[in-house]
């Protein structure tokens, strides 16, 4: 299960940041590892400023236990965590969402606190308000309410002392009436500042206020309603058409749910609300853009009170959080969560209308080189370069997402064939693998491309992103800017793979691998120089097992370090016996030089070993000199300054750069013996090898011609000038306990006949 912890103070950066785990299972069950991803809690809390809080309200993010993970607007006494008997656990044990009343123990802050438990993760948000803020609004207006009830209570006494004045005598009458002539523009004048009093209370509250009695007419309404629902400035209720405009509008208000809100309102008023309780919410959209939330309360024999709010703000923010939620922040693609909600739409679309659609899994070849070289925030800038392109290429109806790094996967829609996605693929290849200019900086890239098409190629979502990630898997072992449509025979060999893996992570554990090793000769000397270390599995049921079966997995499972590793330290200790002046050549993968531990593990093989560092040599194949150039050519420049030399290996199968033999430290070139097979019956053949030869004099560098075979190939190469050879004329690869016996030879003419 995910596991998250608590907020931890980072020992190297400094800051607070909260881990979350999971396991890794093996697909037999087992443990496969633990992925641990650091979240900086400052980047939940970035989402939630524009949440308007209030001057007391608080939005916390808290694990199962009752401790905070993120929040705002809390004080110290808050991050402790919740005891046993608080209320939040207590109400989460009784309904995952909720709400109720704190207390105020922690900070003395009574607030109302609304929570809700995610179904995904072990996680409760809480978000409260002070019951200060909830009450603003009544206690700000309860001079208005009290003025209210004075002048009604003001006109009950004037009926009162009316009726009283009746029953006087006639004779008073006269006196009388002048008297309440005079108390009634006095009592006018009162009534009046009072209506003023009222009337600038409610122009200065933030939120519209209509209220209205039985019959629709509009008793009270402030200058914020006006402005809210963009009325004419010089409405005013006193106007004849006015209560017939608001009772429409407010009728409207009471049935326009289905209806067309032109009828109502010239400026058109866009309807999105529902009810809740005994206040109904309507949520309107002006033709301006703004959003208002109108909440209707009903009064006591008939009437009602309307609040207009603004909610504009309130809306985007929560649209954006959602963008967030559903897009790549670098690119503003869709993330894997959108995608997958895409791809089970699709799903449901092809089973209702027998339509297919296809899933592109694409990876830049060569990216981790140009992001090295120029950069990550370079890098970045090219990633969006990359974006930008693809969704040129797809249209409306297709998704385009960003997954992982430099991973992407487009959601072709509405296919009648497998065939229609070729288009599609060939056109990605030629515009991502296009130059680009980044800040300035020229780079290329290319891409690669696995295809596959549903429901052909798969029923669910992850089965077809699996499949689609197995063709890309099969393009980039292609040469890589190629495409790949997946089929079932991809499934087979993945299972192959799988069970392979698992055996060679078994064979590093039960210690099944051997080192065995090929001389190679000074033919023109007839003796012995050196020894190319090699790698044999002793498998339990297929027996000795060569490298050539295995080596490519170990290096995408990432087993080829520790086995590197391990055959560069045996190899050392097996060639302390040897006579010194016999050299030990071992291969590097390009694997090994990811990591930047490789001189290190070089270095303290030697030491352990105790063997001789000017006796070692490394051999390499040009492939590793394609990802990243640089810093393979600083990492060979310090071998050299450990006085360990550098070989070439199959010189004449890749690129061949004489860039490469100029700047790079070699001391030795291996031509391949493809070449070497092919001198006794082609001419061509023959002058590259003369060539290669020549080559390495001409450089000072010695050369070596791999898989000799015959004495007719070892007549050509001495003709040639090569002074050096190996293969199976001399000797086949032999175990470490055998190779002496070779290595006491002194005769190639001896060496043969054994």
């Amino acid at each position: 299960m995910l596991f998250i912890s608590r907020p931890t103070l980072g020992r190297v950066t400094g800051k607070w940041t909260i881990k979350l785990s999971r396991r890794v299972r093996l697909p037999d069950g087992g443990f496969g590892g633990i992925i641990v991803l650091s979240l900086d809690p400052n980047f939940v809390e970035k989402f939630y400023q524009a949440v308007d809080l209030g001057s007391g309200g608080t939005l916390i993010i808290r694990n199962l236990d009752g401790v905070t993970l993120a929040a705002r607007g809390i004080s110290g006494a808050m991050l402790a965590p919740l005891g046993p008997g608080a209320a939040l656990p207590g109400a989460v044990a009784r309904a995952p969402a909720g709400h109720f009343w704190g207390d105020g123990s922690r900070d003395g802050v009574k607030r109302l606190v609304a929570y809700r438990m995610s179904k995904q993760f072990p996680l409760i948000m809480t978000v409260a308000r002070a019951d200060s803020d909830i009450l603003k609004a009544y206690r700000r207006n309860r001079v208005l309410y009290f003025a209210v009830a004075m002048i009604i209570t003001l006109l009950v006494l004037i009926a009162i002392a009316v009726g009283a004045r009746h029953q006087m005598r006639l004779a008073d009458v006269r006196n009388t009436l002048r008297l309440s002539e005079a108390s009634a523009r006095e009592r006018a004048l009162k009534f009046e500042v009072k209506s003023h009093e009222l009337e600038l209370t409610l122009d200065y509250m933030g939120q519209g206020i209509i209220m209205t009695d039985a019959g629709l007419n509009v008793a009270v309404i402030n200058r914020q309603t006006i402005e809210l629902l963009e009325l004419d400035e010089s409405f005013h209720i006193d106007r004849p058409d006015s209560e017939e405009t608001l009772s429409r509008l407010l009728e409207a208000d009471e049935h326009s749910i289905g209806t067309d809100p032109l009828e109502h309102c010239s400026r058109g008023i866009q309807y999105l609300g529902s009810t809740s309780g005994d206040i109904r919410i309507n949520q309107r959209k002006l033709s301006s853009g703004i959003i208002l939330e109108i909440r209707t309360a009903a009064l006591q024999g008939g009437g009602s009170v309307r609040t207009i709010t603004d909610i504009t703000a309130r809306q985007r923010a929560e649209q954006e959080i959602a963008h967030l939620a559903h897009h790549d922040i670098l690119t503003g693609l869709a993330n894997r969560l959108m995608l997958h909600g895409r791809i089970d739409d699709a799903f449901t679309r092809a089973r209702r209308c027998q339509q297919s659609f296809a899933i592109l899994y694409l990876d830049l070849d060569r990216f981790k080189f140009a992001n090295d070289r120029l950069g990550h925030q370079a890098g970045d800038v090219l990633l969006q370069q990359v974006a930008e392109r693809l969704r040129q290429c797809v249209r409306e109806v297709d998704t385009v997402a960003r997954v992982g790094g430099d991973e992407f996967v487009v959601l072709q829609a509405n296919i009648a064939r497998a065939s229609d996605v070729t288009p599609l693929a060939m056109r990605i290849l030629e515009t991502v693998s296009a130059p680009y200019d980044v800040n300035g900086s020229p780079a290329t890239i290319g891409v690669s491309v696995g295809i596959a098409v549903a429901p052909t190629d798969g029923e669910t979502t992850d089965d077809i992103l699996a499949h689609a990630d197995l063709a890309l898997y099969r393009a980039k072992g292609r040469g890589r800017n190629a495409f790949c449509f997946f089929d079932r025979e991809m499934q087979q060999l993945t299972l192959r793979r799988d069970m392979l893996e698992r055996e060679l992570r078994e064979a590093l554990l039960n210690n099944e691998f051997e080192v065995w090793y090929q001389p190679w000769f000074n033919i023109i000397e007839s003796r012995a120089v050196g020894c190319e270390a090699l790698l044999r599995w002793r498998h339990p049921r297929h027996g000795i097992v060569g490298p050539a079966e295995f080596i490519f997995i170990a290096e995408e499972s990432g087993l080829i370090g520790r086995l590197g590793e391990w055959v560069l330290r045996r190899a050392c200790e097996d060639a302390c016996g040897w006579p010194k002046l016999v050299k030990l050549a071992v291969n590097l993968s390009p694997a090994q030089f990811v990591g930047g531990n490789l001189l290190e593990t070089v270095c303290k093989a030697v030491a352990e070993s105790g063997f001789e560092a000017n006796r070692l040599e490394l051999e390499i194949t040009e492939t590793v000199l394609i990802d990243d150039y640089e810093r393979t050519r600083v990492t060979l420049s310090q071998f050299r300054g450990l006085d360990i030399g550098i070989a070439l290996d199959d010189f004449g199968t890749g690129f061949s750069s004489l860039t490469h033999l100029r700047k790079l430290p070699f001391n030795r070139i291996k031509i391949d013996k493809s070449f070497v097979s092919e001198i006794t019956h082609r001419t061509d053949s023959a002058a590259i090898v003369s060539a290669m030869i020549a080559l390495g004099r001409s450089l000072g560098v010695s050369i070596t011609a791999e898989g000799v075979e015959t004495n007719d190939q070892m007549v050509i190469l001495q003709a040639a000038g090569c002074t050096e050879a190996q293969g199976y004329l001399f000797s086949k690869p032999k175990p470490a306990t055998e190779i002496l016996k070779v290595l006491s030879e002194h005769t190639t003419s001896e060496i043969i006949a054994a």
